[in-house]
């Protein structure tokens, strides 16, 4: 069986970080080897939620050392990476994906540049986001990100979508295979769309907006679980998009249903294996060939 290492932040209530990633590739029939880098009790939305948390600084890379000592970095198909909170993390999860790589070169490295909310709330310090865009973007294969993350990577305010794909190419140009853009509600009042760019097209998912009362966080963490689940499991990268786009509509859908701004994982679970929904793929364009 191929693995999947999982290096993000945990919650004891709610589904953000691990608590939104590890579940759904289990439910996909992955083994997923979970390491937390941090742990709160529940979904920060405040200054006041990040008290009394639990921080991993320097225990990543001796962790991942302790799987290779057990030889199942060899089976490992992808590692990802989620919200890091200082540069030392970000230090050594690099070393750890190139550990990673050199014992299977054909492991995905898949970050998921978890920046801003999709309020454009900053949610880590400049030093970590320099790190970050400096470190991991290069060296990653799938970068996750939404419209106020892309910005940040690129260095420019897209403003349609044409714009939006030409920053997606400015990350393909550092040795990134796909991007995948979420939230992208600047397109359109009525629809939100999630984007896949790749070095030779761009497809786009649209979806009836849904509304919360308060910011739905986690939902980076599952898209980027989703989408290298579906990878590792041999799906093609554009049926993957396909499934993950849906299965996180419909995880949305029972969310809002429930009335919640928790993600309603468990309750939908049926979504990671046989979605309700069955949005159309859009072919964009033919992007320029890297």
């Amino acid at each position: 069986m191929t693995n999947i290492i999982s290096i993000q932040p945990q919650v004891v209530y709610g589904h953000v970080g691990n608590s939104s990633a590890v579940f759904p590739m289990q439910r996909m029939g992955i083994e997923v080897l979970q390491l937390d880098t941090l742990q709160l009790a529940k979904t920060p939305r405040t200054d006041h939620d990040w008290a009394d948390y639990k921080n991993v600084e320097n225990e990543i890379g001796a962790l991942i050392q302790g799987v290779d000592a057990i030889h199942e970095l060899d089976h490992c198909g992808a590692l990802i990476s989620g919200y890091l909170d200082n540069v030392k993390q970000v230090e050594e999860l690099y070393l750890s994906v190139a550990k990673l790589k050199k014992r299977n070169r054909s492991a995905l490295y898949v970050c998921h540049a978890a920046m801003y909310l999709s309020n454009n709330t900053q949610v880590i310090s400049d030093e970590v986001k320099q790190a970050l865009i400096k470190e991991l973007v290069p060296i990653a294969d799938i970068v996750v990100v939404n419209q106020h993350e892309l910005s940040a990577i690129a260095d420019v305010k897209p403003a349609d979508q044409q714009q939006v794909i030409e920053a997606c190419e400015q990350i393909l140009n550092l040795g990134v295979r796909y991007v995948i853009v979420k939230d992208l509600d600047m397109l359109s009042n009525d629809v939100e769309s999630m984007l896949m760019v790749t070095n030779r097209n761009s497809f786009k998912v649209e979806c009836p907006k849904l509304h919360f009362d308060d910011p739905i966080i986690g939902l980076g963490d599952l898209i980027s679980a989703v989408f290298a689940a579906s990878i590792v499991n041999g799906v093609n990268p554009i049926s993957a998009f396909s499934h993950t786009c849906n299965a996180a509509y419909g995880i949305l859908k029972i969310t809002e249903e429930h009335n919640s701004c928790e993600l309603q994982t468990v309750a939908g679970q049926y979504e990671f294996v046989e979605p309700t929904y069955e949005l159309p793929v859009i072919k964009v364009e033919q992007t320029t060939t890297h």
